[in-house]
């Protein structure tokens, strides 16, 4: 990958603080710590599956950056008015770590970043 790949911008969201929701769930806050950062997107894909006798989709997206040691599972990508949970970061491109795969599924709940 070159870096002209890096053609789209994304936002690394990281968590806050929680609180808890009308029903007492705990709820997780996020806000921006990394803007505008240079990526290239793999288009989201999606599935349908049952779980509870009903019926759940998932979409899920792949994001490449410039390496960074600072990208965490705990944290969140923005994207095109979109936040998806952070599930794999994975270094490549030899032993350089050149760039950063961020394997995503999107998030879904109430929280928003601040």
């Amino acid at each position: 990958m070159q870096a002209g790949d890096l053609d789209e911008r994304i936002d690394i969201l990281a968590p806050t603080r929680a609180t808890a929701n009308a029903y007492g769930e705990r709820i997780t806050a996020f806000a921006v710590l990394f803007e505008a950062v240079p990526a290239k997107v793999m288009r989201p894909t999606g599935r349908q599956f049952f779980k509870g006798d009903q019926i759940q989709t998932q979409a899920r997206a792949a994001f490449q950056i410039r390496y960074r040691a600072d990208i965490t599972r705990n944290m969140r990508v923005s994207y095109d008015s979109r936040q998806w949970d952070i599930i794999d970061v994975t270094p490549f491109n030899n032993s350089r770590r050149q760039f950063v795969e961020i394997t995503t599924v999107e998030a879904l709940g109430e929280d928003t970043p601040q």
